[in-house]
């Protein structure tokens, strides 16, 4: 703290020893200060130190989502943010790639910034996948991929989400250019379910046949099936998939409302609410569970957000 007497003509004698017009200390307390005029010395002035610290740089986590857009947080403060767009908030959601700092004030004293760099991810299309259909004397058929993302991961199950024996390239496939292929040696029948991932977002699916889920039967004489179908207004990033004992789910929607993620079994009985609660439009929420062993096969999945729903199939890893 800085102390400065005023309204003086004599000499000055501060308590501590001081007899200058000002003091720099760095504890807090109270100083007194006199003047002497003619040998005369007048009674004492006083003030109190109470010197401040500068708050540490808030530390910043950066999400960036599959959307085009990255959401950065501030940590660790306790005073009021200012970030180098102008806002004030705790999170800043961007749509640029860009580092953005963020400062903390307490007690008047700025601290040094805290700093996070965006880079907004985009979900790839779909895959373009042309159907080869058998000769009649073959028992297996293939199919093409074109318009290939150059270092990209392309999976490929049956229709009902199955890994498929014997397929070559071996799913996952990490292409080492943007040359069409092909996956070959699937079992006729199999149906297809082909995605691609990039940067960590995963596409919709390009498939050949419907998954049938057998539902729950009303009688023990007759069982009702039922089709899961998917929006792709609303998307989910399971991962890792296949899954050894947890899986992390990634929820986004286009529109906002009560919301819901289940988990089902292939006999169509449900297994787990995941979540239950209010999704906000364009944000980014995960869950992670912890799968029991005796659950650890296959489950699909069902996102829901007002009308809209999305499904898809997580593989466990016996």
């Amino acid at each position: 703290s800085d102390l400065t007497a005023s309204n003086y003509t004599g000499t000055l004698l501060w308590s501590n020893g001081a007899t200058t017009s000002s003091i720099h200390v760095t504890n807090a307390a109270t100083y007194t200060v006199t003047q002497t005029v003619d040998g005369c010395i007048s009674l004492p002035g006083s003030g109190t130190s109470a010197p401040r610290t500068t708050p540490g740089a808030p530390t910043v986590g950066v999400v960036n989502n599959c959307d085009g857009s990255s959401d950065l947080t501030a940590t660790n403060y306790t005073g009021t943010l200012l970030w180098s767009n102008g806002a004030t908030t705790e999170s800043i959601h961007v749509t640029n790639a860009a580092t953005y700092t963020v400062t903390q004030t307490v007690n008047d004293c700025t601290s040094l910034p805290g700093s996070g760099t965006s880079a907004p991810r985009t979900t790839p299309a779909a895959p373009s996948v042309t159907y080869n259909a058998p000769a009649c004397d073959q028992n297996t058929f293939s199919v093409t991929v074109s318009s290939v993302l150059s270092g990209a991961t392309y999976t490929i199950f049956d229709k009902n989400g199955n890994s498929i024996g014997g397929v070559s390239p071996g799913s996952p496939y990490v292409t080492p250019n943007g040359n069409n292929f092909a996956f070959s040696n699937i079992a006729s029948g199999s149906g297809y379910i082909v995605t691609v991932t990039s940067n960590g977002c995963v596409s919709n699916n390009n498939s050949c046949g419907v998954v049938s889920l057998v539902s729950k039967p009303a009688a023990k004489t007759q069982q009702a099936t039922s089709n899961i179908l998917s929006d792709s207004k609303t998307r989910v990033l399971a991962a890792p998939n296949p899954f050894n004992d947890r899986v992390r789910f990634s929820l986004e929607s286009s529109v906002s409302g009560q919301g819901s993620l289940e988990l089902y079994n292939l006999m169509g009985q449900k297994v787990k609410i995941l979540f239950q609660g209010y999704v906000e439009k364009g944000k980014s929420r995960t869950i992670e569970y912890s799968v029991p062993a005796s659950q650890r096969g296959a489950m699909v999945y069902v996102f829901r957000v007002g009308d809209q729903r999305t499904t898809g199939k997580v593989i466990g890893l016996k």
